[in-house]
């Protein structure tokens, strides 16, 4: 008998069967709910369009990142080609199964740019966009039905939430001292990595099945063996919110930015931002120690949080320095 959460997968072998072209779309739109996409329209938005959405937007996409890998941790489950060889690995992963980030985060980050700016059309388009991301994600063998249903749950839930209280949350913290404010940030990633850390020592006690690890290197034979207990997503969502966090409140308090100009400041801004945005991820890469070692640990966790720190205020800054805003 089934377990409930494997329930569809001899469904993807089908779905897998319907052609190359039919292959390729699915390949395009589960790019879509890429970090690399992600890492294109929060700038955008942020720095283009309207900065308060673009910092909505982050806070979503860093909670929704951070939620997604501690959610997996605990849960534990597989994916499907990870215990079904009749599923062809069309992509490969590293992380548990369940929920699906993909639908989670595409959830919350595309459903808080159509809440955002409103329109009738957007919010349908918005939708069927969701649904074919996350019917992607099944057709490539990475995800049962269940991780994409329970991951749009759990997206639209992180929405709701940021939408029904963030004015609420704006108001208190308008009411605490300027100090205090810039603590917060730093107090929520702290917990974060706490948190994540006991839930990761919770999954290393289980063990790994063999089948799964064997199964995993059809995606990638030459890779390294499957390990989907790291400690690198919850580092990295915790330092990049910490680092954003920080910039958005210093940023709210300079109120000199709010992201509107035209033409060729527009692309300025973008092109700039880009820039500096990849000498600090590849530049702090090249220079800081990596592996898991603890300091390590705290590197990663600083490079996110630089990152963080120059998205929500120093690229802002220096548009306006340099007349581009």
């Amino acid at each position: 008998m089934e377990a409930w959460w494997t329930l569809g997968l001899s469904a993807i072998p089908v779905l897998q069967s319907w052609g190359e072209t039919w292959i390729a779309a699915m390949k395009a739109f589960s790019f879509l709910g890429s970090e690399q996409v992600y890492m294109f329209i929060l700038p955008a938005v942020l720095w283009c369009l309207d900065a308060q959405l673009g910092i909505r937007l982050g806070i979503l996409l860093l909670g929704s990142g951070w939620l997604n890998s501690v959610l997996k941790l605990a849960v534990g489950l597989p994916r499907p080609y990870w215990i079904s060889q009749e599923v062809t690995p069309l992509a490969s992963e590293t992380s548990y199964g369940l929920p699906s980030g993909h639908a989670q985060t595409t959830t919350a980050v595309y459903g808080g740019v159509a809440t955002g700016r409103g329109g009738r059309w957007l919010i349908p388009l918005t939708l069927l966009l969701l649904f074919l991301i996350g019917l992607s994600r099944l057709v490539l063998g990475v995800h049962f039905a269940a991780d994409v249903v329970v991951g749009w749950i759990i997206g639209a839930a992180l929405l709701w939430l940021v939408v029904r209280f963030e004015v609420p949350c704006l108001n208190l913290m308008r009411r605490l001292s300027p100090g205090v404010r810039l603590v917060l940030p730093l107090v929520v990633s702290l917990v974060m990595v706490a948190v994540g850390f006991l839930v990761r020592s919770a999954a290393l006690d289980r063990a790994l099945p063999a089948e799964w690890v064997m199964n995993a290197m059809r995606a990638d034979p030459h890779g390294p063996l499957l390990e989907p207990r790291g400690a690198a997503d919850l580092l990295n969502s915790a330092g990049a919110l910490f680092g954003f966090g920080t910039g958005a409140i210093l940023l709210g308090a300079w109120g000199r930015f709010t992201g509107r100009g035209r033409g060729w400041t527009l692309i300025g801004r973008f092109a700039l931002g880009v820039a500096g945005t990849l000498l600090l991820y590849y530049g702090l890469r090249m220079i800081l120690p990596t592996g898991d070692t603890m300091a390590a640990y705290l590197a990663r966790y600083a490079r996110y949080a630089a990152v963080g720190f120059w998205l929500s205020y120093l690229a802002p800054r220096i548009f306006v320095w340099a007349r581009l805003a």
